[in-house]
Formats: C-alpha cells, sequence, structure tokens
C-alpha cells in the first residue's frame, strides 16, 4: 500500500511522520494479500494489534518528550495527540465491529444457516471497508502532517494553538486500550461459543435421529404387515398352521415396545444441557459500545426443550405406545384365532382372520402419516428456533413466553406490524400484568398468595346448604335446569331428520362445567324418553333388559349395545370422550373405534359425544374427528340472561335474602352487576360462574345471605415441569403417577415426581376416588388462562 507519507516528513526533522506511513503501509500491505474471512480474523487479531501497539507506543513516546525534553516542538503532539486520535479510535472501532461479524458470520456457519458463498461475499465487503477506512486514514494522516508544517512554519508555531488545551493523550490511550481488549475478548468469546454451538448442534442432530428412529420403527411394523398378510394367504393346510404360528411369535417379540428409546433420549438432553455454561457474550455495537449478553445458556435451553419440543414428543410417544399395543393386540388376536383353528383342525375362519388384518393397513398408514407430522413439527422448531446463534437477535433467547411469540409474528411479518411494534409491546406487557401486577417476585410469596386464593374459594360447610344448590346439578331436580333455546332448537332439529332415517350424530362441545352432560341428558329425556343409553367406562349398562359391564374398550362396549338392539332405536351419549383410554386400548384406538360406528350405525342409534374444545382440536389434529359428526354444538357460553335466571332459580330455591357486608338487602341491579361481572371474567361458563356465586357468599341469620364482590387473584407459581403435567391434565382430564412414568421414564424420579406431588399437595390437583389426579375445579379457569399465557395451550 503506497502512500506520500514520507515526502510531507522531509521538511519536519523533530517528528518522522513517515513512522506512521510506515505502519499504515505495512498494515495495509497484509491486509490487501488476504483471501478468506478466517484470514481477516487472524489479521485483526495479530497484524492490526500490533500495527495499533506500535501507534499507542508513537504517541506514548511523543507525550513523554512532551513533558521530559525541554525545548521539544508540538509537532508530534499535534499530530498524535490531537488531530489524529479521533480518526485513529474511529478505525480501531471499525476493525473491532467487523472482527465481531465476521464472528457472527463464522458461527452461522457453524450451524448451517449461511453458505461458503455468502461467506465469501461477507468477506469480500468487510475487506473492502477495511481497505477504505485504511486509505481514509493514511489520506487524514497526510493533511494534518501538510496543516502541521504549515503551523511550524507560522508567526506564532504550533505551540500557540494548543497553549490553552489540555492534552487528551492519557484518556485517548486508555480509550485505545479498552477497544483492544474488546478486540481480544471478542475472540476469546467467540471461541468459547463455538462450543456451545457444538452442543446444540448435537441436540438437534439427536432429535433428527431420534425422529428417524420412531419413522424406521412405523416402517418396520408396516413391512411386518405385509409380511403377515402374505403367510396368511399362503396357509393353505392346517399343518402349516405351527410354521405361522412360530412367525408371530417371533414378529410380536420383535415389535416389544422399547422404553430405551425415550428414556435414553430424555437422558441425553440433560446430559447436553448440563455442560452449557453460563456466558457474557457480545453480540452487536451500537454508538462505539459493545452489547453483551448475559445468559444460563444451560438452564435457558432445558427450559425451552420442555416448553417447546418436548410436548411434541410426548405426543410422538403417546402414538408410538398406541400404535404398537394396537399392532400387537392384533397379532396376538391372531395369534389366539389360530391356536383355536388348529384345535379344531380347520381353516373356516381364516377369511375372516385375514380382512380383519389387512384392515391394519389404514390404521398403520394414518399412525405413518401422524408420526411423520409431528416429527416434521419438532424438526421446523428445533432447526428454526433451537439455534445459539439466535443469541445475536434482539428477541429474548429461547424465548417460550406469549411475549416472545407476539414478536415473533411482528418480525416474520414486516411493514404494518412494525409500525406498531411499541404498541404491540405495551399490549403484552399488559397482559401479561393480568397474573403479575399483583404478585411479587418472590416464589414464596406467590405460593402463599396462591394457597390463600384456594383456601378462599374452597367449600366451607358452613355454607353447605346454600352453595349446594349452585355446585349439585341433582339437587333440585328438574328445577335446576335452564333453557339455551337456540342449542335446544338445533338438536330437537337434528333429531328429527335422524328419525326420518337420515344419518345424523352431534358433537358437543364446551369446558368444563359448562353444562355438556346437563344438556345432553336433557335433550335424551325429551326426545327419547328411557330410550337413552348413557355410555361410560367401567360402569353397568342396560340394553333392552341386558346387562353389560364395559371396561375402557369403547368398541367391546359399542359392539355389545350393537347386539343386544333389536326393537328400538335409541340414542347413546358419550360424556367426555377423553375417559376412554388405558394402557392397553389407547384413546385414538377408542375413537376411531366410534369414528367407525358413526359410519355404520347412526341410522339406527343417534349419538351424542361431548369433547373439551381442547380434545376436539387435538384430536383434529391427528384424525378426521369433528367433520365425521353431522353436528356440531358448542355450549362452552352461554347468554347472560341463561346464567342470571339460572342463579336467581338457585338463590329462590334456598328462601334467603341476599344482603351486603352490612346486611342491607341487595337490589336488582346490584345483583345483575355481580353476575354480570363473574360472566365477563369467566367467559360466560354457566358452570363456573355458579361456582364462583359461591366464593363471595357466607350464610347468617335471619334466613340472610351476604354476598361479599371479592376476587383474590390465583398466583402464577409454577414450575415448568408442573405447567407441561397440568397441559395434559387439561386435555385428558386426569392423570397419575403411571401414567407420567409411562410418558418420562427416568425422568420421573428425577424432576415430575417431585412437581406432581407439589401440586397435589397445594390442592391444585385433587385425587378422585379411585386414584386420579383431576385439577381443582375451583381453578379449572385460571389454569387454562395460565397455559395459554406459557403459550402451551391455543
Amino acid at each position: 500500500m503506497n502512500s506520500n507519507i514520507t515526502t510531507a516528513s522531509e521538511a519536519v526533522h523533530a517528528f518522522d511522520v513517515g513512522a506512521i506511513g510506515a505502519l499504515i503501509n505495512t498494515y495495509g500491505d497484509s491486509l490487501e494479500v488476504t483471501t478468506s474471512a478466517k484470514e481477516l480474523q487472524n489479521l485483526i487479531l495479530v497484524d492490526f494489534l500490533d500495527f495499533s501497539n506500535a501507534y499507542i507506543a508513537l504517541g506514548s513516546s511523543e507525550f513523554r518528550k512532551h513533558h521530559e525534553i525541554e525545548g521539544n516542538d508540538h509537532m508530534g503532539v499535534y499530530l498524535m495527540h490531537h488531530a489524529l486520535s479521533e480518526p485513529f479510535k474511529d478505525l480501531l472501532f471499525l476493525h473491532r465491529d467487523v472482527l465481531l461479524q465476521l464472528t457472527i458470520a463464522h458461527h452461522k456457519q457453524l450451524e448451517k444457516l449461511v453458505d461458503e458463498d455468502a461467506i465469501a461475499q461477507h468477506f469480500e465487503k468487510s475487506k473492502a471497508t477495511l481497505m477504505k477506512a485504511l486509505g481514509h486514514f493514511g489520506q487524514k494522516t497526510l493533511s494534518e502532517a501538510k496543516e502541521a508544517q504549515r503551523l511550524q512554519i507560522s508567526k506564532n508555531g504550533i505551540a500557540s494553538k494548543l497553549k490553552h488545551i489540555q492534552n487528551p493523550w492519557s484518556i485517548y490511550e486508555e480509550q485505545f486500550s479498552k477497544i483492544q481488549e474488546q478486540i481480544v475478548n471478542i475472540n476469546v468469546s467467540g471461541k468459547s461459543f463455538e462450543q456451545v454451538i457444538a452442543v446444540f448442534n448435537a441436540i438437534r442432530s439427536h432429535t433428527h435421529e431420534v425422529g428417524k428412529t420412531v419413522l424406521k420403527e412405523a416402517d418396520t411394523m408396516m413391512l411386518y404387515l405385509e409380511e403377515g398378510i402374505k403367510t396368511i394367504e399362503n396357509l393353505t393346510e392346517v399343518s402349516q398352521i405351527d410354521q405361522t404360528l412360530d412367525w408371530l411369535e417371533s414378529t410380536v417379540s420383535k415389535i416389544d415396545l422399547d422404553h430405551l428409546l425415550q428414556e435414553n433420549f430424555n437422558a441425553y438432553l440433560e446430559s447436553k444441557t448440563v455442560t452449557l455454561p453460563k456466558v457474557d457474550h457480545p453480540i452487536e455495537t451500537a454508538q462505539g459500545i459493545i452489547l453483551t449478553k448475559k445468559m444460563d445458556m444451560g438452564r435457558a435451553a432445558q427450559k425451552w426443550l420442555d416448553y417447546t419440543p418436548l410436548p411434541y414428543f410426548m405426543d410422538l410417544w403417546e402414538n408410538r405406545l398406541q400404535a404398537i399395543s394396537f399392532f400387537k393386540h392384533r397379532l396376538l388376536n391372531l395369534e389366539n384365532a389360530l391356536m383355536l383353528d388348529k384345535a379344531n383342525k380347520s381353516l373356516e375362519t381364516l377369511s375372516v382372520q385375514l380382512d380383519g388384518f389387512k384392515s391394519v393397513r389404514k390404521s398403520l398408514k394414518e399412525y405413518q402419516e401422524k408420526q411423520t407430522k409431528v416429527v416434521d413439527n419438532i424438526q421446523e422448531v428445533m432447526q428454526t428456533e433451537f439455534l445459539a446463534t439466535n443469541m445475536y437477535h434482539s428477541d429474548e433467547f429461547l424465548e417460550v413466553s406469549l411475549q416472545s411469540s407476539m414478536f415473533q409474528l411482528s418480525s416474520q411479518r414486516k411493514g404494518l406490524l412494525d409500525r406498531f411494534g411499541e404498541t404491540l409491546k405495551n399490549f403484552v406487557n399488559k397482559l401479561g400484568t393480568q397474573y403479575e401486577q399483583k404478585v411479587t417476585d418472590n416464589p414464596s410469596q406467590r405460593l402463599e398468595q396462591a394457597m390463600q386464593c384456594i383456601d378462599y374459594r374452597m367449600f366451607k360447610e358452613e355454607n353447605a346448604n346454600y352453595d349446594t344448590l349452585f355446585l349439585n346439578k341433582n339437587f333440585i331436580g328438574d328445577l335446576f335446569l335452564v333453557d339455551r333455546p337456540e342449542d335446544e332448537k338445533k338438536t330437537a332439529e337434528a333429531i328429527r331428520i335422524w328419525k326420518s332415517g337420515i344419518h345424523k350424530s352431534i358433537l358437543v362441545l364446551g369446558n368444563p362445567l359448562s353444562g355438556k352432560s346437563t344438556f345432553m341428558e336433557k335433550m335424551a329425556k325429551e326426545h327419547f324418553g328411557k330410550q337413552y343409553i348413557w355410555l361410560s367406562p367401567n360402569s353397568e349398562i342396560v340394553v333392552e333388559g341386558r346387562k353389560f359391564k364395559t371396561t375402557k374398550d369403547l368398541e367391546e362396549a359399542l359392539k355389545n349395545v350393537k347386539k343386544s338392539l333389536y326393537n328400538t332405536r335409541p340414542a347413546i351419549l358419550i360424556d367426555n370422550l377423553e375417559l376412554w383410554r388405558s394402557k392397553d386400548h389407547p384413546l385414538l384406538e377408542n375413537v376411531q373405534a366410534l369414528l367407525d360406528f358413526l359410519d355404520m350405525e347412526s341410522d339406527h342409534v343417534f349419538v351424542m359425544v361431548s369433547v373439551s374444545e381442547m380434545m376436539k382440536k387435538h384430536l383434529d389434529h391427528r384424525l378426521s374427528f369433528s367433520n365425521r359428526f353431522s353436528n356440531e354444538i358448542n355450549i362452552g357460553q352461554a347468554e347472560f340472561s341463561t346464567i342470571y335466571k339460572a342463579i336467581l332459580l338457585r338463590n329462590g330455591a334456598s328462601h334467603r335474602i341476599l344482603v351486603d357486608e352490612e346486611e342491607n338487602p341487595l337490589t336488582d341491579k346490584q345483583i345483575e352487576q355481580s353476575i354480570r361481572k363473574l360472566c365477563r371474567s369467566l367467559d360466560y361458563n354457566l358452570g363456573e360462574v355458579l361456582q364462583a356465586w359461591t366464593y363471595g357468599t357466607t350464610m347468617i341469620a335471619d334466613s340472610k345471605v351476604i354476598y361479599e364482590d371479592r376476587q383474590i387473584t390465583f398466583a402464577d407459581f409454577f414450575t415448568t415441569t408442573e405447567l407441561l403435567i397440568l397441559k395434559y391434565v387439561a386435555l385428558y382430564t386426569y392423570i397419575n403417577e403411571l401414567i407420567l412414568k409411562e410418558f418420562m421414564g427416568n425422568r420421573f424420579n428425577q424432576n415430575y415426581k417431585s412437581s406432581l406431588y407439589r401440586l397435589t399437595n397445594t390442592k391444585v390437583l385433587l385425587r378422585d376416588e379411585i386414584g386420579d389426579l383431576r385439577i381443582n375445579t375451583v381453578l379449572a379457569h385460571d389454569i387454562r388462562r395460565l397455559l395459554k399465557y406459557h403459550g402451551m395451550l391455543k
């Protein structure tokens, strides 16, 4: 790199300006022959730091001369300390910023976010920027040297120009040293961050391999199925049965569920995240300042993995368990049938068994499609969100809350949403205060407030006579029922059309306590009299005088109903479909049996099924569920007039007067306002409003009931693992230790066991008479809101 700085120095003998030019030329020559991003990084770390050290040493030397040598001219002081300090600092800043961007680009390359061409283009632009800046600094040095020469020969000289200005060199020297330290720290931090990236890459790769293993397992089952069909088709003599039985026994042993896949996966994630360090990592520069982000990488990664891909993996394990159990069950049924044929020395049932075995194709094909979709979802979030280099983005790193998802939406949709960034942020902050504004950051205080809320809402024995009217739907018989005109009209019309011979069935939707079972029972009594069957698991059913007991096998129960029907066309009511599940009879298997029954028998039997809105979304995501019903009735929200009538009806049955805390009778307007307030806060859920009404009531003498309009906020004290457990219970209605252990494997004892116990000890989960755990009904609405707030439910 050529420079004319030495020319100007010939006339200035006391200070050698040419020394600066030599430094610039030497460094410029090295910069000019750099050919890659890696070389440029090394050049900044070695050659540029040597160049800057030499420049700083030259400035320090002039500073000493100025104070120690009497009669020293001011040429060096003017140039090094005044004229060139700011341009040199800018050059330092630029090299620091370029090094940071080169490091970021290298990190993104390690995560395969950019290719070689992009890196090469980025290098060329970086090199060109530095060459231009170095050239500008050389020109600035030359022009200032000429200005110094002019001042030197002027009447007053350079000394008069600097006479009243304090020498800033010591301040600049300190600033230069700090920028040099930042350059070194960027390199050190970058090398350390490469290890973080390696761990992230390993976890992404492992999840990909696990997904491939599960899909390969599904393909293998399909191959076994085809092999089995061919084996049965070739079975023409009784003497060949033994050979087929050997094949069945061998196949059953091969597809035995391997829990180690799930357990080893969880253990692997923990073994990797525990190695991740806490970092204070440089991410960008702004106005000369280098910005860093402090993060416990291990904790952030584990939290994100628990929140985001783990629910998908729970679906993966659940689907896998159901499919393997289903296929194994079919193989064992075939084995039993063949053993019976062998004993009877006949192959009469073989064609039926073959047709049944071929029907498994459809189920396994749907299983393959579901698992492929789940694996694709896992890969998408892992490849787009689980990236160490997301640290460099302005969003929260590995954020899992509602705030993150909303800001992600904002960043993805450029233009209009960008203009509303601050509005969106204020909205999210305001939304978050619903659970946070009255709660301190102290976990023990949040827990204490939550306990006070639960205690306030729980059933009080002294109020039993009054509260039972609101909590027990059957306490006052048919007087309890309130009309839902629109929903009843739709149901009546569907039943009328069904009675004319057209297939009809109804899916009733609503959150817990919304009145699904009451509505279905009322409709059945009005339109079918006593000719309806309430089908529930583990109960005794009477169909046209014939009794049979149900298990959790819905297919078997429906077959028994079908076999027992001769003279009637009844209604079948299935309330809370999610209760039909067990280890041997998974939910999806039972749901598929129900859908098959609808397709075949809806002209003989009118079917009404209820599920929560969450479960409907869950099942629609996995198979064609809701569109198999001809009608859908959503009773999740009731009209205000319906709720108002229901409360007045029950209060009237108590023969008590509603009063305020000073025992003054409440006016109709006050009662209406209180009920309307509850309706708004509880999304017009009939049962939840009736329940919440009892929270503020206290029975006193003289046939009076005090109603206190008081609401205690339920504080969010839940951990990640507790939220995952609550999500499962909110979706599937109940859980127990065995179910959770099947899902989590070894992690049950390490993390989830203590979380489950804390949820039961705090009465968030209550154990029913058979030992299952369910969400405390007084918290059901709060739990759903919290799960949505944390992004775990949609």
